[in-house]
């Protein structure tokens, strides 16, 4: 679970480009290729559903408190 503040590091670990996209495009990593990481520090209007825009049956949750 996540606080308001802290600071999220996606990786890439993947063969294939991906993204960490809200779902209400009030955030995005844009895409990652293979070993390439972004941090991200999470704010009090940040959306906590998240998907991969270049695959989005890749869904996940981000809680926030």
């Amino acid at each position: 679970m996540a606080r308001i503040g802290d600071i999220i590091k996606w990786t890439n670990f993947d063969i294939i480009p991906h993204t960490a996209t809200a779902k209400d495009q009030s955030w995005d990593t844009e895409a990652l290729e293979t070993g390439q990481s972004l941090q991200v520090t999470v704010t009090d209007n940040m959306s906590g559903d998240y998907f991969c825009a270049l695959h989005p049956h890749m869904k996940a949750t981000l809680r926030i408190r």
